[in-house]
């Protein structure tokens, strides 16, 4: 059986490292949680062991203690399209990039310059092989949104199917809990011509309304807050956008930074030519990020509370 959950196949493992099936005796004793859900990965997000195993459930524990913590995680698109990985204490290296190749990235050299990163972010407009081979040479999973210029079919042996870049993870429409990071993304631009990942303002707050609001709300209840990251391709009304009807952001960014108030906001969409440009800007408690190109972030994880705890 393979290590990753059979719902999406471009849904990164967790831990790679762990071999799931292996018998009981290779893993550290003491819990057993029979009533699995198949096709999902279950881990202990303290212990960071957990083993997959359709029959008999999944074995959990710690050579250390007496019992698991039992934080269990489930990593399935199939439950409310809400996916976790374990937490970690350290700020996660991000590499984040949008809209133009670069070398550095699309070199052999990248393990030298980005092999420590933990995660990335594609905020759109890049060539589906760069994506794969970023997820390819880098151990860092990469998430993903498309925007107004990314390709929506192509030409298999097996027929016309839609494009998608192998191994990274869509994030459009969906929120993850990566590694105590709270990530949700939207793709496309505004509407200017006929074409896919294009929307109009009434879309975009539709899409925020129905995709992604109840899992923020569980994020709050669960976490003491909405969210640490929206990841999109356009821009905030406003804010690092420009006047011509393709460029121009959308005011449902920026109603969601005043509703949700994210610690960052991830865009791509717009080029930067010289310098002087602004790429990064502060609207009330949310960091808006201009992606173009690439850039490393270096973001601090914030420790979540316990589901049902009240925020004073």
């Amino acid at each position: 059986m393979s290590g990753r959950p059979t719902g999406r196949p471009d849904m990164p493992d967790p831990f790679p490292g762990l071999r799931p099936g292996g018998s009981v005796a290779e893993w550290p004793a003491a819990t057993r949680a029979a009533d699995t859900h198949p096709g999902c990965t279950l881990f202990c997000r303290r212990c960071k062991v957990g083993r997959i195993d359709s029959s008999l459930g999944i074995t959990l524990g710690s050579s250390q203690q007496e019992t698991c913590h039992l934080r269990l995680v489930l990593a399935s698109e199939s439950h409310s399209g809400i996916m976790e990985y374990a937490e970690s204490e350290a700020p996660l290296k991000i590499l984040v990039v949008a809209d133009k190749v670069v070398e550095l990235v699309y070199g052999p050299n990248i393990r030298k310059y980005f092999g420590d990163v933990d995660l990335v972010l594609s905020c759109g407009d890049l060539p589906y092989d760069y994506l794969e081979y970023i997820v390819t040479m880098l151990t860092a999973p990469v998430f993903f949104v498309r925007g107004n210029h990314d390709r929506e079919w192509e030409q298999t042996p097996q027929g016309i199917e839609p494009a998608y870049p192998g191994g990274c993870v869509n994030l459009d429409g969906r929120v993850v809990n990566y590694k105590g990071l709270l990530i949700a993304g939207l793709e496309g631009s505004r509407r200017y011509k006929p074409g896919p990942y294009q929307y109009t303002e009434g879309q975009v707050a539709r899409r925020i309304c129905l995709r992604l609001w109840p899992r923020l709300l569980l994020n709050r209840w669960r976490r003491g807050r909405y969210l640490d990251i929206l990841m999109t391709h356009a821009a905030p009304l406003g804010i690092h956008d420009r006047p011509d009807l393709c460029h121009k952001g959308f005011q449902s960014l920026v109603r969601f930074m005043d509703r949700f108030e994210p610690r960052y906001l991830i865009h791509g969409h717009i080029h930067l030519y010289g310098t002087d440009q602004r790429w990064r800007s502060s609207y009330r408690r949310t960091e808006v990020i201009n992606g173009y190109g690439y850039r490393v972030l270096e973001i601090p994880v914030i420790e979540g509370k316990k589901a049902g705890s009240r925020t004073q």
